[in-house]
């Protein structure tokens, strides 16, 4: 409908194999909520418009993306091609799963997705030996004991 090419910023969708789709999504939608609300459009796609605005918890929304933001910061950081990140993936993991922590502010909505996040962590972000000897060896890391 040509929409997305009025915005400032285009609004961008959540693909599976990316990485950081879903929060860049998130981020687009978060940019973009005012000037979404007073789009120029015929009558019909006002309408469609005003459905999906009123099914958007903006407040929600921006949990969300406080939640998803060190996620992507710590995925660049050990991907990093100039220098060594091994000894980074053990105090990422537990960073990522500090973050994910409940906290009595959050709503059912937010501490459910951190629970999930904090599972998915713990199943998928595989730590060895290695980790743990990169980390402890680790001279900035020390403190750490």
């Amino acid at each position: 409908s040509g929409l997305n090419a009025k915005l400032n910023t285009s609004l961008k969708q959540s693909i599976e194999v990316r990485w950081d789709s879903t929060l860049e999504m998130v981020q687009s939608v978060n940019k973009n909520i005012a000037s979404i609300k007073t789009l120029e459009c015929n009558d019909k796609q006002r309408k469609e418009i005003e459905n999906y605005l009123q099914q958007i918890n903006e407040s929600l929304l921006k949990k969300i993306e406080e939640i998803l933001s060190p996620f992507k910061l710590i995925r660049q950081t050990l991907c990093e091609e100039k220098s060594p990140t091994f000894h980074l993936v053990l105090p990422s993991k537990y960073k990522l799963i500090e973050q994910c922590s409940s906290s009595l502010r959050d709503d059912l909505i937010i501490r459910t997705f951190k629970e999930k996040l904090c599972k998915n962590i713990s199943h998928y972000f595989i730590i060895s030996d290695y980790h743990i000897c990169a980390s402890f060896l680790t001279p900035r890391f020390k403190s750490l004991t």
